[in-house]
């Protein structure tokens, strides 16, 4: 087995090194890397003009917010001290998820101290296809993560030295994750179902927070609950495809997580088989809805990994350790073929960010020739004229969702220059929107799953 361990340490420290690449290579990347990122300053931007975060998106379709308001306020001060770009809240992406992996180390080791299995179960999440493609991208994932496994983590120290003070901060912490994306419900399911003898004093420190939601609630005139409900999980319905290749290896790995939860018999290590539980239930079920967006698998990808940690570390067949790297393996080299965490070091212009640098400096350039009024999906090109614009896409979706009409699109008259996504041609009124425009240029963009897109530019 010696062979096929270093195999895998050999694969993970390439995987390592890859992601390290592309890493910076998006950190330091002045434009959007997918469509999602300049969403996050709406939130900021109206905090930075002492207007309210959550304003009714019936009135302002452009503003919604969809997250709870801990991740905005967390990266407040990097926006204040980066100004309006987008290395503010990828900066915050990046410290969260060091701390996380600092978090998971302590986690395992405090399992069991050995160093290189220890070693090998933090890479693979950072070698997997969904932490690779996701980490440093301007969205509240990774700091719920932090929160959520620095509550778990704190949970199960809890339970070793019977710390009340311990046991509080876990509490908060896995609040804290909640309130930082509302789907990270996992941790405090997890200490309720877990710590069942302490249910009582969970829901007073629960009723708290929930008396602190509905005050912000009322603040906001009923906007927080309609935006982080109807407006967040009534878009997007049922549009998975499970048979894409990522679902496909990760569900070969979450069964033999199953399994492992089965296998287990040690008590001690059930809060880690709850929280996975209900992560990968909770998450498959947001999965389904939503489709493409597999940023919802990073948490019960790290809770895998830490069972699967337990399995190797403890399990007394050598036969598991075996299974266990060779289907890390298969895995990686699985991944040479569908999003490439192993090759983007030789690829780099062939992906995103790389690859869209001047298209990006071609969207740019109609935008400067128009002095910025310009309506455009990638906001992060108006960021130098201090301006953000309701993306089409999500006008779409609020259009299908009965929560705009036709009359509503006809604002996008009041710009000189249109840069649209080819998509567009979904709205309901496009052609009479465009009447008195000329199609300028198509311009081929490439997101983040390596999806070309044309970008349509027109001028009056």
């Amino acid at each position: 087995m010696k062979i096929e361990k270093y195999i895998l340490i050999s694969l993970l420290f390439l995987a390592l090194v890859n992601f390290l690449v592309f890493s910076f290579d998006i950190l330091f990347y002045r434009f959007d890397i997918d469509f999602s990122e300049g969403f996050m300053f709406v939130a900021l931007k109206n905090l930075d003009n002492r207007l309210p975060v959550y304003q009714n998106p019936n009135e302002y379709f452009f503003n919604i917010i969809k997250y709870p308001p801990l991740f905005f306020l967390i990266s407040f001060p990097f926006y204040k001290l980066f100004g309006l770009s987008l290395l503010s809240l990828r900066i915050v992406s990046a410290t969260f998820f060091l701390l996380t992996v600092i978090i998971l180390f302590k986690f395992l080791i405090c399992i069991k101290r050995d160093f290189i299995s220890s070693t090998i179960f933090i890479l693979f999440p950072i070698a997997s296809t969904v932490v690779f493609w996701q980490t440093f991208q301007a969205r509240p994932e990774l700091v719920a993560l932090f929160f959520s496994v620095l509550s778990i983590f704190l949970s199960y120290i809890y339970n070793l030295k019977k710390d009340e003070k311990i046991f509080f901060l876990a509490l908060i912490f896995a609040n804290f994750a909640f309130l930082t994306k509302q789907t990270f419900l996992a941790p405090i399911l997890a200490i309720i179902i877990f710590y069942r003898r302490k249910f009582l004093q969970v829901v007073k420190f629960e009723s708290i927070i929930i008396v602190g939601l509905i005050v912000l609630n009322i603040i906001t005139d009923g906007n927080f609950f309609l935006q982080l409900t109807k407006f967040s999980l009534g878009l997007f319905l049922y549009r998975a495809d499970m048979m894409n290749l990522i679902y496909i290896q990760y569900g070969l790995l979450f069964l033999f997580s199953l399994i492992t939860i089965f296998l287990l018999k040690d008590k001690k290590y059930d809060l880690i088989k709850i929280t996975f539980l209900i992560s990968l239930i909770l998450n498959f079920i947001l999965l389904i809805r939503d489709g493409s967006w597999i940023y919802y698998l990073l948490e019960p990808i790290f809770y895998s990994s830490i069972l699967l940690y337990i399995f190797f570390v403890k399990g007394k067949n050598p036969l598991v350790r075996y299974v266990l790297i060779v289907l890390f393996i298969s895995i990686l080299i699985w991944n040479v073929f569908d999003k490439k965490p192993l090759t983007y070091l030789f690829n780099r212009d062939s992906y995103p960010p790389n690859v869209n640098y001047q298209a990006d400096l071609k969207i740019k350039n109609y935008i400067d020739k128009n002095n910025g009024n310009c309506y455009t999906e990638n906001p992060s090109h108006l960021f130098m004229y201090d301006r953000i614009v309701p993306e089409s896409w999500l006008l779409i979706e609020l259009f299908r969702n009965n929560i705009v009409d036709e009359d509503d699109f006809n604002f996008i008259n009041n710009y000189s220059c249109l840069i649209f996504y080819s998509r567009v041609f979904l709205f309901p009124n496009f052609n009479e929107v465009i009447s008195t425009y000329e199609l300028k240029e198509r311009i081929v963009w490439t997101d983040i799953n390596s999806n070309k897109l044309d970008v349509l530019v027109y001028e009056r």
